[in-house]
């Protein structure tokens, strides 16, 4: 994302409808990136957590697994970050992650003394779901980035197209 930053502005300065197609493939990759790290921890954590922190860590491995299911909103964020700059509407982010932290206390509040670290792990996954991805139902700016981020998490094999397209302009 940070490499491909300075080329986004350039690209949304010549072309609104081609700034949207780039950060959408941009969005798409990154979410593939995420399911492709979920696929390997959830095979390898079982294996390697124990082997690594030793028998008595096995129990932290589902609270791994739920933490590891926002890893596609962390990814998304950290490109919708970059948008946030080019749009110049930072004051989104104070918003949005404001309203992250009000929802991790609070749901920390009502699900740890229930559900102890998987009460936590839950809140957190929440928390960075209403920040990085429902939040952006909050204003009409930000809305087109959460259609994209919702075909990016249900299309996730969009990223190959994406990935293609961008290896013919290296090659161009």
């Amino acid at each position: 994302v940070t490499t491909f930053f300075p080329r986004l502005i350039k690209i949304r300065q010549a072309s609104e409808d081609m700034f949207n197609e780039r950060f959408q493939g941009l969005l798409s990759i990154l979410t593939l990136l995420a399911y492709c790290t979920l696929i390997g921890i959830f095979l390898l954590a079982p294996i390697f957590l124990p082997m690594i922190f030793g028998a008595q860590y096995t129990p932290a491995v589902p609270v791994l697994f739920i933490h590891m299911l926002s890893m596609p909103f962390i990814f998304m964020r950290y490109a919708f970050s970059r948008w946030i700059l080019i749009e110049r509407f930072t004051k989104f982010s104070m918003i949005s992650q404001g309203l992250g932290a009000a929802t991790n206390v609070i749901l920390n509040v009502l699900l740890i003394p229930h559900y102890g670290m998987m009460g936590a792990a839950i809140a957190t996954l929440i928390s960075y779901c209403c920040a990085g991805y429902l939040a952006l139902l909050w204003s009409a700016r930000t809305r087109l980035v959460f259609k994209m981020m919702t075909k990016a998490l249900l299309k996730p094999w969009k990223a190959f197209a994406a990935i293609q397209s961008l290896r013919k302009r290296k090659a161009a």
